[in-house]
């Protein structure tokens, strides 16, 4: 049997990796040989457990952060309007490029050439197409972004947002520099005004710029776990946090819960029964996570509808209590969600 992952990002190098370890032969197709993705790199402390639960190799652990500050630029000033502290770590910082790399050198094939429909690749005889191109393939509103690592190190993770635009700016602790980036709706270049913004909080940053990229991602995605034939996972399938642009926390369990329900249905299949109970089994086993992504697609949609100026006052209302069930990954209902912001 033969199965096809396109995409080697986060979603498909961990799937790969996992059914090629159960014995499989898994082709993997991707645009590079080496994985270049931009993003923030951080993920909350418990998908490190996820990932060593299912005997994934760990990720290269960078930094830890439990310290966190909100801005809001103004135009003429830039204001801190919100800081949170805990006396636990709630997000890891890790070398995300170098593990998706070694999760890859596992896989059976890596084929560099671009796959426009995946469903075409049932013509070249294989069982079982999966779908993991993150948000070349997703449905919803793109944002492109721009990432770099600089110099000015601060051990703060820092958001910026503003007040007439939908999108932030970052920078988080990397080691011994900074991550920064950022994205906004309709701004298809986001390097200068990043730059310009975070030299007001870190310093001179042009001349210590470095590995800068630009890419995309997906803001209140469509969640479509079926397609054509073809099974999406990570954000192909539209599991993406509005919220922040989270997307490895969600690429991973989506990842480890197709292998789970695969692990079971392909000894059923090889004796000719189909993948059809398999993909509800996935289905079903994504259903706090889809919770969740709903959940920030409307708390996405209101801030949408009520503007950029009301997002300062929002930053202000917010309770210890929702930022942290936010940065750990806990949003799994609106009515909590309103629930703890206002508490």
């Amino acid at each position: 049997m033969k199965i096809a992952v396109v995409g080697a990002g986060v979603a498909g190098s961990t799937l790969c990796f996992l059914l090629g370890r159960y014995g499989y032969r898994v082709d993997i197709y991707d645009i590079t040989d080496r994985y270049t993705k931009p993003c923030g790199e951080v993920f909350p402390t418990k998908t490190m457990d996820i990932i060593s639960k299912s005997k994934l190799p760990r990720p290269e652990l960078v930094g830890r952060i439990n310290s966190f500050q909100f801005y809001i630029d103004r135009g003429s000033r830039i204001e801190l309007v919100k800081s949170f502290y805990s006396k636990k770590t709630v997000w890891y910082s890790i070398n995300k490029s170098a593990w998706i790399d070694s999760l890859r050198e596992e896989c059976y094939m890596l084929q560099t050439k671009p796959i426009g429909n995946p469903s075409k690749l049932y013509n070249n005889g294989y069982s079982l197409v999966i779908d993991a191109r993150g948000p070349f393939s997703s449905i919803g509103t793109k944002i492109v972004v721009w990432r770099a690592y600089v110099k000015p190190f601060i051990d703060s993770a820092i958001f910026v947002f503003k007040n007439k635009m939908l999108g932030f700016i970052w920078a988080f602790p990397h080691g011994d520099v900074m991550n920064i980036g950022g994205g906004f709706v309709g701004i298809n270049d986001p390097k200068k005004y990043t730059v310009s913004v975070l030299e007001k909080i870190l310093g001179e940053l042009n001349m210590s710029i470095r590995d800068e990229k630009y890419s995309i991602i997906t803001v209140s995605p469509k969640i479509e776990l079926l397609r054509n034939r073809v099974v999406n996972v990570g954000e192909a399938a539209g599991l993406i946090m509005s919220l922040g642009g989270e997307g490895i926390r969600p690429a991973v369990l989506s990842a480890i819960s197709l292998y789970d329900s695969l692990e079971e249905a392909l000894p059923v299949v090889d004796r000719g029964g189909s993948f059809e109970e398999a993909f509800w089994s996935y289905a079903r086993s994504l259903g706090s996570l889809i919770r969740e992504v709903k959940t920030h697609n409307t708390l996405y949609r209101l801030a949408s509808l009520w503007g950029g100026k009301f997002i300062e006052k929002l930053l202000r209302r917010m309770s210890s209590s929702f930022i942290e069930e936010w940065l750990e990954g806990n949003l799994s209902s609106v009515v909590k969600s309103l629930k703890l912001f206002f508490k």
